[in-house]
């Protein structure tokens, strides 16, 4: 993938993304909280919901706390949270253009857990960017250096369009293919053999379980390469053939399996955080993709 100052990173020319029919499997569902205590908002009921809460939101000790621990004197941070209050209250975030500018309406998704106080956190430091600095200084006596870090925080922050931090990556011609369909249908499988009919490539996945099962298949030859036709007496957990056996490292954390010390093994099989922006490949597999989602309600 490619960004401001690294021009460098490449991103594999090949996605798989595979996804299970019936969404997020049961296992991502773990230490939830229970649904009882995450509000459904409907879309008609945001704003109301938006105005309503708000000083409980404010007047959480964490709330105040992550402000302070940010940089921001204790109080400025007392002085804007009472402004913000003052302001939503007002209905000055909830017209049209402000509601539209702020995303208010993601209190209307599906929630998580932590989804409220992101949501509020994030239109907080937007409102505080974006509010005339005369006001804040002058009107509410808040100190000209904390108005500079907060601009400063909500800049280095923003990520409203990621993919333009990847310009290299968008300049290149890529394929993209999305595997749907229900559990043991054959998603995985047919996107490990173009992986392993390919000169180079990745498999990323969320389960370290999982990423140390395809790092052992790719190297023991039990993944038959894609356009060669497979023997479908073959025992699948056999010991594999070893004329499809393909060199494969392995990356998850700390733990890490280098198959060939003096080069790059052509394939890589990792944990989805693990990947590397500045490894050009010619294929990725993506397994579990719709575990994303879980990351995008929190932006």
């Amino acid at each position: 993938m490619s960004g401001p100052g690294n021009p460098g990173r490449c991103t594999p020319r090949y996605y798989h993304v595979l996804r299970c029919a019936s969404g997020v499997p049961a296992s991502s569902s773990r230490n939830r909280p229970s649904v009882r205590s995450i509000p459904v908002i409907p879309k008609e009921g945001v704003t109301t919901f938006f105005e309503s809460n708000v000083s409980e939101w404010a007047a959480r000790p964490h709330t105040h706390g992550h402000l302070v621990s940010f940089g921001l004197p204790v109080d400025d941070a007392d002085i804007l949270l009472k402004g913000f209050v003052k302001d939503v209250k007002a209905s000055s975030l909830s017209d049209p253009a402000s509601y539209s500018y702020y995303a208010i309406d993601r209190l209307s998704q599906p929630l998580e857990s932590t989804s409220i106080n992101i949501i509020y956190s994030t239109v907080f430091f937007l409102w505080a960017s974006k509010t005339d600095n005369l006001r804040l200084e002058e009107e509410l006596g808040v100190h000209k250096s904390t108005l500079g870090l907060l601009k400063r925080l909500t800049k280095a922050t923003s990520w409203t369009f990621p993919a333009d931090e990847f310009q290299m990556a968008r300049a290149m011609h890529r394929k993209i293919i999305m595997h749907v369909g229900p559990m043991n249908s054959g998603k995985t499988h047919h996107a490990l053999r173009a992986l392993a009919a390919a000169k180079s490539g990745m498999h990323c996945g969320p389960l370290r379980l999982l990423v140390h099962e395809i790092w052992h298949k790719l190297n023991t030859g039990r993944i038959v390469p894609l356009g060669v036709e497979e023997d479908p007496l073959s025992d699948s957990k056999g010991r594999g053939n070893p004329k499809y056996a393909r060199p494969c490292n392995m990356i998850m954390g700390e733990e890490q399996k280098i198959v060939d010390l003096d080069a790059d093994a052509p394939l890589l099989s990792c944990t989805i955080e693990m990947l590397s922006f500045f490894r050009c490949s010619d294929i990725a597999v993506v397994d579990e993709i719709q575990m994303i989602a879980d990351l995008l309600l929190q932006v």
